[in-house]
């Protein structure tokens, strides 16, 4: 995956935004216009997604999980860029106006974390992979640390999330007749308040490096990467809403909320020598699936205005998806008593479910296509 400065963007996201703020209170605003528009923002985004526990918190004796320590914390800065076509194709059912519009956008988010684990007068640190060879038989090269561990634990951690949406939008206005003879149709503006409905594709992949080391006596290290793929397939409803408020600026609030099938693909590589046992290195790969639905709302909210035939604005924008899958690793001994490869026998690593929420704040900028 190329990564991103995401440093640079929010320099350019600063800059873009300072202008617009100028740009919001000069002079000389225009009257809205009922052409097609094609509009473009960037912004900087923060989303918070679920973390990553890969530590297993062991008692002294490494006979007993007690719990799970993060490793990542979900919390993933980045920058968020959306387009959008929309009033095309102005036709009228009855009294209701609608208009065809297309959107789409790219999000990239990233992270870097460095956590600890070091063993106390009552616990101590281990890690499992992602596959118990034979969890029957002891011996199976299963765990790696225990035994006065000092885990120092690095993540590098990317989420991309985009899509795209067709888009059909309806209000009760009538019509606004051009008085040209020459006009080919009436030119149609729709009202302050409109209805959406549309069909939507999002795709979301996050990927993850581990790297480990024991720096305690063992001095085991442990690499993991994941690769988690999801693609969501809805569609969704939603509104519209614009007012004027003065000194030529417009406030804008829309908002839509969707129901999509979520289809997750993972794949996951694991690497380690176990500190228990035999020592024997263990190199392991698993692929899993998941297929769940998925709630997706969002909220935009708009300040914007006109300057001739060019608009401007800043914006705010909350989302909010229901699921997202966790890896949940094979850390949980299922006996109840020494773990692993002295006896062995674990639940195995699955895909669990979890939520994510971002905002974005930005820039945007708004022009006819015609």
């Amino acid at each position: 995956m190329i990564r991103s400065d995401v440093t640079g963007v929010g320099q350019w996201v600063c800059c873009i935004a300072t202008l617009c703020i100028a740009a919001l209170f000069s002079s000389d605003a225009r009257a809205q216009t009922a052409e097609p528009e094609l509009s473009f923002g960037i912004g900087w985004s923060m989303m918070n997604i679920n973390d990553v526990e890969f530590t297993a918190i062991s008692n002294f004796l490494v006979t007993e999980v007690l719990d799970h320590q993060s490793n990542e914390d979900g919390k993933l800065n980045g920058y968020k860029l959306n387009g959008e076509l929309s009033g095309l194709l102005p036709h009228y059912r009855g009294s209701w106006l609608a208009t065809l519009g297309f959107k789409g956008f790219y999000s990239h988010y990233e992270d870097q974390e460095q956590t600890r684990c070091v063993y106390t007068a009552s616990t101590d640190c281990i890690y499992v992979p992602l596959i118990d060879p034979d969890p029957t038989i002891s011996g199976t090269p299963s765990s790696s640390g225990g035994f006065f561990a000092d885990w120092l634990t690095d993540v590098d951690r990317h989420v991309v999330y985009w899509g795209g949406a067709v888009e059909y939008r309806f209000s009760r206005d009538g019509p606004q007749v051009q008085s040209l003879k020459d006009t080919p149709a009436p030119q149609a503006a729709p009202g302050p308040f409109q209805w959406l409905t549309g069909l939507s594709v999002r795709q979301l992949n996050q990927d993850m490096s581990l790297y480990s080391v024991d720096r305690g006596p063992t001095a085991d290290p442990v690499t993991l990467t994941d690769e988690i793929d999801t693609s969501y397939y809805g569609g969704y409803v939603g509104f519209s809403s614009k007012k004027e408020i003065g000194y030529g600026l417009r406030l804008l609030l829309s908002g839509e909320t969707g129901l999509y099938y979520a289809r997750t693909d993972y794949n996951g590589a694991y690497s380690a020598t176990a500190s228990l046992g035999d020592d024997s290195p263990v190199s392991q790969s698993i692929s899993l699936s998941d297929d769940a639905p998925a709630f997706i709302g969002l909220l935009h909210l708009l300040l914007e205005r006109d300057f001739g035939r060019t608009t401007v604005g800043l914006f705010g924008e909350a989302e909010w998806l229901s699921y997202v899958p966790k890896v949940l690793y094979n850390d949980t001994d299922l006996n109840g008593g020494v773990p692993f490869d002295i006896i062995g026998s674990q639940d195995g690593t699955a895909l669990g479910e979890g939520s994510a929420f971002s905002y974005t704040v930005g820039a945007r900028l708004r022009i006819p296509t015609n």
